[in-house]
């Protein structure tokens, strides 16, 4: 017999004869001629086959996310029922507080720009009675109890991972997740159904709200409408549980219910019926201490990487995400919309491998990145080697820490620019310090500049050699430590301290230029407190060498302490060292206690700087506020 016979044969008979029987029935008799056309982990009655043969209206809320609603004949009642279904790879499942009162949830949702949400676990009018963390840092360490069914969210660069926990205390969860939630009881475990006491909180019938994850690990969410005689009667929790399992959840929880229970799309609003004024609409809202919402996991906030519409950088994931957009030979623009804390990651730098074409521009907006760290082994910094420009950015609190192995390092760029490929900071605020065991160059913002400008920046930094008998002839410098060709640093402010001991050539601005052509170091200010080093130690720079370069008009601090040790190795001081010739020398800069005045006298721009206080400032970051 053609097997579609035989399927509408069985469509047609089941019903009748689950309505006169409430005892589910094995179907797993008929999984090979129905093949996918039902779900065989379900036993089918009356209410599952009302449920799977509603008249769903089903809306795509993007990526992938659905929401589906009906009102459906089931349990002798009516149910209303909304759910949305997502992909957890796609988006970032997140919870987030009322704050210091409770508010709607469509509200909580709004503030955090959620694509939709439904409120959240158990509270009262102080706030959430049960544990509640979020992004790391715990809202509410409860008032009912520390254990019991749990969400509990792992959240990576790829998506969010989330578990439901039928049993899990608070210790457990802020060791183990990012964010998590003891709510209220677990539903369904391992695609079973739980059986629940004989109290009236499980067997009135109410708006219940749940939250679960299916068999691929992705989720739904689901608001079933309470309070509303024939329009919308409630689940008991045995059967939101029923509802819950044949929605097709291995493992799901029941949220706060009742006039708390409520869904949020941010393409229409409240979807749901919340039971708050008696009537079928979506204005019945009550105010909920926290929410689950869900962000669309896109690498950036926004834009597409081209000159005009720049990615958008608002989060550490999407600063993260910046070198998987990279391409070889192809310019890539990004802009930070919101200051990033960095705090917990080591930055591998954008472009640190040979041929190192990975072109980038950076805009800051005047934002901050807090915390930067990099330990990484080629050119520990942000860029590597900046191919391309950084401008209108600060960094602050920012630490380079070279290894053994490391090769230049800065907080910018182990190299501004190389050869063919140009390299340009301005207008850019460095703030933290840069510590080296290698023996190649490092400054505060670049180790090396070859074919790169670094013009109107501020560096405010620690820059120190660590090994002991570091005999390295390159240079450490507040701005770069060596300078090579077609390299310029102008207009420069620099302040700090540039522990160069073991380490040839330390300077205030630049450790040193090395036969370089065409470099050019003018119009800047050491400000630095200290600088000591090996054989060639200034307060602007440590040994200029090139034949073909410019170094002029620099000014230095003129309490500066200035100190030269031995080449020996035994740290013996000898005083300021110069090699003798007028190509190879230590330059002190003209010294001054007035480092506005002399800015004034070189002509810094005052609409980049502001010269009325007792340093040079850059404006963009004068009321940015500090770390």
């Amino acid at each position: 017999m053609d097997k579609n016979i035989i399927r509408i044969c069985l469509a047609a008979a089941l019903p009748a004869v689950m309505w006169s029987c409430s005892e589910k029935i094995d179907n797993s008799a008929f999984s090979d001629m129905l093949g996918e056309d039902y779900n065989q982990q379900i036993l089918w009655n009356v209410d599952s086959l009302a449920f799977r043969r509603a008249d769903w209206t089903v809306t795509d809320a993007s990526y992938g996310a659905e929401l589906h609603r009906a009102q459906i004949e089931m349990f002798g009642s009516v149910q209303s029922i909304s759910y949305m279904t997502y992909e957890s790879s796609m988006f970032f499942t997140k919870i987030a507080s009322s704050g210091e009162s409770l508010r709607n949830a469509s509200e909580i949702a709004t503030d955090s720009k959620a694509v939709f949400a439904i409120n959240g676990g158990p509270f009262d009018a102080s706030g959430a009675t049960s544990f509640v963390m979020a992004d790391g840092k715990v809202i509410s360490q409860g008032t009912s109890g520390t254990n019991g069914a749990a969400i509990a969210i792992s959240e990576t660069l790829d998506g969010s991972t989330v578990s439901i926990l039928p049993e899990a205390s608070a210790a457990e969860l802020q060791g183990s997740y990012t964010s998590a939630m003891i709510a209220g009881p677990a539903l369904v475990t391992d695609g079973k159904e739980l059986t629940f006491a004989d109290t009236e909180e499980n067997t009135a019938r109410k708006a219940r709200t749940i939250f679960g994850t299916d068999d691929k690990g992705d989720c739904i969410m689901a608001v079933i409408d309470g309070g509303v005689t024939g329009r919308a009667d409630g689940a008991t929790m045995a059967e939101a549980a029923f509802i819950a399992r044949i929605m097709g959840l291995q493992d799901a929880l029941c949220l706060s219910g009742g006039d708390a229970s409520a869904m949020w799309l941010d393409t229409e609003g409240v979807v749901s019926h919340p039971s708050g004024n008696g009537s079928y609409d979506s204005a019945g809202e009550t105010p909920v201490a926290n929410i689950i919402y869900v962000e669309i996991n896109t690498p950036f906030a926004g834009g597409d990487g081209t000159q005009n519409d720049p990615y958008q950088i608002a989060t550490p994931k999407h600063i993260q995400n910046m070198a998987s957009v990279l391409k070889a030979g192809t310019a890539v623009y990004f802009e930070l919309i919101d200051d990033i804390d960095m705090t917990g990651i080591d930055w591998v730098p954008l472009n640190y491998a040979d041929p190192y074409t990975n072109i980038v521009y950076l805009d800051g907006n005047g934002h901050t990145i807090h915390n930067f760290f990099s330990s990484y082994a080629s050119y520990p910094s942000f860029f590597g080697v900046l191919y391309g420009e950084c401008r209108d950015i600060r960094f602050l609190n920012a630490r380079i820490d070279g290894g053994d192995t490391s090769s230049s390092g800065g907080i910018i760029g182990g190299y501004i620019g190389t050869s063919g490929k140009p390299g340009l900071v301005e207008n850019t605020y460095v703030q933290g310090s840069v510590y080296a065991v290698n023996q190649t160059a490092n400054g505060g913002i670049a180790g090396q500049i070859n074919t790169g400008t670094v013009r109107n920046c501020y560096a405010d930094v620690t820059v120190e050699t660590k090994d002991e008998y570091m005999f390295a002839n390159y240079g450490i410098g507040g701005i770069v430590g060596d300078m090579r060709n077609n390299a310029t640093v102008e207009n420069c402010f620099v302040t700090g301290k540039i522990l160069g001991k073991y380490n040839y050539n330390a300077g205030g601005v630049a450790g040193r230029s090395n036969d370089g052509t065409n470099v050019i170091l003018r119009n800047n200010i050491s400000w630095v407190t200290e600088v000591n080093g090996r054989v060639a130690v200034g307060s602007v720079t440590g040994r200029w060498q090139t034949k073909t370069g410019t170094a002029e008009n620099n000014y230095s601090n003129a309490s500066a302490d200035v100190t030269t040790y031995a080449n020996d190795g035994t740290g013996e001081e000898i005083g300021n060292y110069g090699a003798g010739s007028t190509t190879d020398y230590a330059d002190f800069g003209t010294t001054t206690a007035e480092p506005c005045r002399a800015a004034s006298e070189l002509g810094w721009d005052t609409s980049i700087w502001d010269l009325t206080g007792k340093t040079p400032q850059l404006k963009l970051f004068l009321d940015a506020g500090t770390e």
